[in-house]
């Protein structure tokens, strides 16, 4: 974790803070500052903990979603969009065992950022793959039941719901895609 925290670029939290800005309305997935007092925790700490790995993974999601379509060094001497996201998202894929082997909201809620950069960078049977993934993980945490069943926190119950529901959506349109 130390290793790929040392490689994130000195603008991270500008970067993961327009990212947030840019896809909450389409994706509200993630609550922008838990989500940014988390990556900070993170960038300030270079042990390795379950939630770490975690973190980091939501925080290259966000990067690799940040980052599309931007300029950047190629080594095949082009401008492709996605040429300057692709080294998090080969940092992301890295961790992808350890955040499935951890069930949580906070595991699943990295699934589905990774499925909307999937998507969008056309990888569209890697993304089914994630979202048959993500979409088991969701039904586990009973994210498809009624919220009064759990004695959550309002903030956790909203996010559980929307998350629910976000992948719901991108489970049905990667379901045409590939």
């Amino acid at each position: 974790v130390s290793d790929l925290v040392r490689q994130l670029p000195p603008n991270t939290v500008e970067i993961i803070e327009a990212t947030i800005n840019r896809w909450t309305p389409l994706y509200p997935i993630v609550h922008k500052s838990s989500t940014i007092d988390a990556m900070q925790r993170l960038l300030g700490f270079y042990e390795a903990t379950s939630s770490s790995i975690i973190i980091l993974y939501q925080i290259l999601g966000l990067l690799d979603l940040g980052t599309i379509g931007q300029r950047g060094d190629c080594t095949q001497q082009h401008h492709h969009f996605i040429c300057q996201s692709e080294r998090f998202y080969t940092m992301a894929t890295a961790l992808l065992d350890r955040v499935i082997d951890q069930p949580s909201l906070q595991s699943l809620q990295g699934l589905v950022i990774m499925q909307i950069y999937l998507q969008l960078s056309g990888r569209y049977s890697t993304a089914s793959h994630i979202s048959g993934v993500a979409t088991r993980l969701a039904q586990t945490l009973g994210l498809h039941r009624h919220s009064h069943r759990f004695k959550f926190d309002p903030l956790e119950t909203e996010l559980r719901r929307r998350t629910w529901w976000c992948q719901y959506s991108l489970d049905a349109s990667v379901s045409h895609l590939s």
